[in-house]
C-alpha cells in the first residue's frame, strides 16, 4: 500500500482572518457569516472559547460575553484562494495532491517513492509544516497508509488542540498518540498506531487559533 500524508490546515477560514489581521492574536476572534448582530459565528479561537463564545451563536450575543471580540467575514473566494496557495506550497513536496472536496484545508499527498529525499518520514512532515508556517498557516501533518486513517487522526488531533486539550498519551481515532503536549509555544511531534497496526507519524506547530 502506498504511503500518504494528510495535511489538515486547522480552521482555515479562521487562520486566513488572523493572517489578515496580524494585530489580533491573543484576543477573542471569530469568523462570522455576516458582520451584523444577527450574523452567525462560524469559527472561534481559543480565547473566544474561554469567554464561552462558540460557533452557532449570534454575533450580538457573543459581544455580550466578550465585548472585545474581534470578528470578520471570510468569503468563499478568499478560502478558495487560500486553498490554491496551500496547493502551490504542497506541490513542492509531492507530484500528486488531492484537496478535500468537502473540507477546505484538508489535503492528501502521495509520498510514495520519496524515500531517497526523506529517509525519515518525520523529516518530511516537519518540512511540510515549516513550509506552510512560512506563509502564515499552521497544520497537522500525518503520514501513514490510508486516506481515512490519516485524515481521522489529523482532524482528531486538530480538534483536541483547538479545544485546549493536550494530545500527549491521548487515545485519538483508534490511535495511541505519544508526543509533546500541544501548547502555544511548543512544537509537537508524535508517533501513533492506526487500527490496522501500521505506524503513522504526526507533527504540528502548536497552532493557537
Amino acid at each position: 500500500m502506498d504511503r500518504l500524508a494528510c495535511v489538515d490546515v486547522i480552521a482555515l477560514p479562521l487562520q486566513l482572518l488572523l493572517r489578515r489581521h496580524p494585530d489580533w492574536p491573543g484576543r477573542p476572534v471569530a469568523v462570522v457569516a455576516e458582520d451584523r448582530p444577527q450574523g452567525l459565528i462560524r469559527h472561534v479561537n481559543r480565547e473566544a472559547r474561554r469567554r464561552a463564545v462558540l460557533p452557532g451563536m449570534r454575533y450580538g450575543a457573543a459581544l455580550a460575553l466578550a465585548a472585545d471580540l474581534r470578528a470578520g467575514e471570510v468569503d468563499d473566494a478568499e478560502v478558495e484562494a487560500g486553498v490554491a496557495q496551500i496547493g502551490e506550497v504542497l506541490g513542492r513536496f509531492s507530484p500528486r495532491i488531492e484537496p478535500s472536496r468537502h473540507e477546505p484545508g484538508i489535503f492528501w499527498l502521495d509520498v510514495s517513492g520519496l524515500d531517497h529525499l526523506f529517509p525519515v518520514i518525520a523529516d518530511y512532515t516537519t518540512s511540510v509544516r515549516a513550509a506552510l508556517a512560512a506563509i502564515g498557516l499552521d497544520a497537522w501533518v500525518v503520514a501513514g497508509f490510508g486516506r481515512f486513517g490519516t485524515a481521522a487522526i489529523a482532524r482528531a488531533l486538530a480538534t483536541l488542540h483547538v479545544a485546549g486539550a493536550s494530545v500527549a498519551g491521548a487515545s485519538v481515532a483508534g490511535a495511541s498518540v505519544a508526543g509533546e503536549p500541544a501548547t502555544s509555544s511548543a512544537k509537537g511531534r508524535g508517533r501513533s498506531t492506526s487500527r490496522s497496526g501500521r505506524r503513522v507519524t504526526a507533527t504540528a506547530r502548536a497552532f493557537e487559533p
